[in-house]
C-alpha cells in the first residue's frame, strides 16, 4: 500500500513539475515575444500554447516518468512517503479536480440552455438559408439573447433566437449560419472544452485567461473566413448580419462550453475589418504553430535517440525528489 501511495504522489509530483516548468515557459515567451513585437495569432497558435503545459505533463508522465519508475524501481524497494511529496501530490490533484469541475460545469450549463431551446423549438427547412441535404439540426428558438448558436459536441445542434430569424435578411442569415458551419468544421466546441478542462497551472494566471480570450477571438476570425472564402458579397452579407446582432445583444452573458456563437463579445471591429477591408475577406491559413511543431519534432527525435539516458535520469530525479521530500 506504502509503495503504491508512493509511486502516485511520485507521478503527481511530476506532472505538477512539467506542468509549471511549461506554464512558466509560455509565460515566458508571450512576454518575450511581445517585447519583441511577435505574438500568436492564429486560432492552432493560440491553442497549442494555451494547451501546451497540459500537454507537457501527460507526455512527459506516459512517455517517461511511468517507464522509468516501472522499469528501473527495484521491486523490493521500500521507501519512506515525506510530506513535501503528498503535498505536491495534493496540489496536482486539486488542479485536475478543479479543471474537471470547470469542464464540467460548462457542459451542464450549456445542456441546461440547450433542454430550454428545445422546449419550444421550432424545426426549420434550411433550404432558404444552406443546401438541403444539410445534416446539422437547425431550430428557431424562444432565447432574450439574439442568439445564433452551434451547441454540442457530439451531437451538434444550431438554434437561431426568434428575433434574429426575423430582423435578419435571408442572405444575412446564410452567412451566419455559413459562420457557425466553419465552428463546426473546425471542431471548435470541443476545443473550448480541451480549454477549461486543462488541469494546468497556466489556468491561475492573467497569461492563461488572455490566452483564451485571444484563441476565442481567433477562432471567430477564422470561422468568418471559412464562411465567406472569396466571396466580397458574402463577406459583406455576414458583417451586416454580424452588426446587426451586436446592436441586439444585451449586456455580455457569455454561453458556457460546448457552445460557439456568432458573436461572442470578441473584437467586432477586427471582424468587420477582415470581412470589408479593401483586398478582399482574407483564407484562412493552412499553417499552423509550425515554430511549436518544429520545436517539437526536434525534441523527440532527441529524446528517442537518448531514451535509456533520459529514463535513468528520470529515475535519478525521482529518487532525488523522496529523500528531497522527506
Amino acid at each position: 500500500m506504502t509503495r503504491a501511495l508512493l509511486g502516485v504522489s511520485l507521478v503527481l509530483t511530476w506532472f505538477l513539475l512539467f506542468n509549471v516548468a511549461g506554464s512558466l515557459a509560455v509565460t515566458a515567451a508571450l512576454r518575450l515575444g511581445a517585447a519583441a513585437g511577435w505574438r500568436a495569432r492564429t486560432a492552432g497558435s493560440l491553442l497549442g500554447l494555451r494547451l501546451l503545459p497540459s500537454a507537457a505533463g501527460l507526455i512527459g508522465l506516459v512517455a517517461l516518468v511511468l517507464p522509468a519508475y516501472l522499469w528501473l524501481e527495484p521491486a523490493g524497494a521500500v521507501e519512506p512517503l515525506g510530506p513535501g511529496l503528498l503535498s505536491a501530490a495534493l496540489v496536482s490533484t486539486w488542479l485536475t479536480g478543479r479543471a474537471l469541475l470547470r469542464a464540467g460545469r460548462g457542459w451542464r450549463l450549456a445542456h441546461a440552455d440547450v433542454r430550454a431551446w428545445l422546449h419550444d423549438a421550432e424545426r426549420i427547412d434550411r433550404a432558404p438559408f444552406g443546401r438541403e441535404d444539410d445534416a446539422l439540426p437547425t431550430y428557431v428558438v424562444t432565447d432574450p439573447r439574439p442568439i445564433v448558436a452551434l451547441a454540442g459536441v457530439r451531437r451538434p445542434r444550431l438554434f437561431i433566437a426568434r428575433q434574429v430569424a426575423e430582423q435578419l435578411s435571408d442572405e444575412e442569415l446564410s452567412a451566419a449560419i455559413a459562420h457557425e458551419r466553419g465552428h463546426l468544421t473546425a471542431r471548435d466546441n470541443l476545443k473550448r472544452l480541451l480549454l477549461r478542462a486543462c488541469p494546468d497551472v497556466l489556468a491561475l494566471l492573467p497569461a492563461g485567461r488572455r490566452l483564451e480570450c485571444a484563441w476565442i477571438g481567433a477562432a471567430e476570425l477564422a470561422a468568418d473566413a471559412r464562411a465567406v472564402g472569396a466571396d466580397e458579397h458574402r463577406a459583406a452579407a455576414l458583417a451586416s448580419a454580424i452588426v446587426k446582432v451586436a446592436r441586439m445583444m444585451p449586456p455580455p452573458q457569455p454561453l458556457a462550453a460546448p457552445v460557439s456563437t456568432l458573436h461572442d463579445g470578441g473584437a467586432i471591429a477586427d471582424r468587420i475589418h477582415q470581412l470589408v477591408a479593401p483586398q478582399g475577406p482574407q483564407a484562412v491559413s493552412a499553417r499552423g504553430p509550425w515554430i511549436l511543431t518544429t520545436a517539437v519534432v526536434a525534441l523527440a527525435a532527441i529524446a528517442a535517440v537518448e531514451y535509456p539516458a533520459l529514463l535513468s535520469a528520470v529515475h535519478q530525479i525521482s529518487e532525488a525528489l523522496v529523500r528531497l521530500f522527506v
